[in-house]
């Protein structure tokens, strides 16, 4: 067994202090391997250094979906309600320096947006900025399907409503007094084309008036392949491609959620 293990065993432990000593290790181990460098070790070649520096990322990746999932997870669970639950697990680590270290100031700025404003858009965007499903149990997935944690996220299913292309569209042009036919035309010729969709919004909408969860409703449409789309220095986009990523995340840990949890029904009966 090793010794993360051995002190997450540890902190398990329904007695008191053994948890805060089980916590007090795995803090420790966490902060050791954070910091390794290749001048630590005692053998090893010219690659060893590259190695290691890999590992230190990697490691880095998986502490923070551990931390990011444990969060959700807990927060879902709460007494006080699945939303204020996970506020409340998202401020704690902001407010923890060992923890927070391993969030880059994008994914903090989005965490505190969770914790701050509105919940459901800035949820979604969390997860599409920092690939918060990643590793996720099943345990907490099937939480968040369930009517009560999914329904606060995303409405009674518990995953968010994709909206009709055409649909998403005509709320956008009804917003405009100006450029109307001119942001029709463009994103009827863009077809579902994520780099066309995304210039169409930007060149026809007034700064003013841009919205990330508008652009992100164009984008949300399964057919339209967000992987492809060319990465474009504007706030607003940026925020968008996070939320439309998010939201197709929820969307699919629910759907095979839902599928998985399905099937052991049938199974059982």
């Amino acid at each position: 067994m090793t010794q993360k293990k051995i002190a997450q065993n540890v902190a398990s432990s329904i007695d008191p202090a053994e948890k805060m000593l089980g916590n007090i290790m795995i803090d420790e181990i966490d902060s050791f391997i954070d910091s390794l460098s290749p001048g630590q070790l005692s053998k090893g070649d010219a690659t060893t250094g590259k190695k290691v520096k890999s590992a230190s990322q990697l490691w880095g990746r998986a502490k923070r979906a551990e931390m990011i999932n444990e969060a959700i997870e807990q927060g879902v669970s709460a007494a006080s309600g699945a939303e204020n639950g996970i506020r409340v697990k998202f401020r704690q680590i902001l407010g923890n320096k060992k923890k927070s270290k391993f969030l880059t100031h994008a994914e903090k700025t989005a965490m505190k947006d969770v914790v701050d404003g509105d919940f459901k858009t800035n949820f979604a965007k969390f997860i599409g900025r920092t690939g918060g499903f990643e590793g996720a149990s099943t345990n907490m997935l099937g939480t968040l399907s369930g009517s009560a944690a999914g329904g606060f996220i995303a409405g009674p299913v518990g995953a968010f409503a994709v909206p009709v292309f055409g649909m998403a569209a005509k709320n956008i042009a009804q917003k405009l007094t100006k450029n109307k036919a001119q942001f029709s035309s463009k994103i009827a010729a863009a077809g579902k084309d994520a780099n066309r969709i995304a210039k169409a919004y930007l060149t026809s909408v007034p700064k003013a008036k841009r919205s990330p969860s508008d652009l992100a409703d164009l984008l949300l449409d399964p057919k339209v392949n967000i992987d492809d789309l060319e990465m474009i220095a504007n706030e607003t986009f940026k925020d968008a491609l996070d939320i439309a990523k998010g939201k197709r995340a929820i969307n699919l840990a629910v759907a095979a959620t839902t599928g998985a949890l399905s099937g052991e029904k049938e199974q059982a009966q």
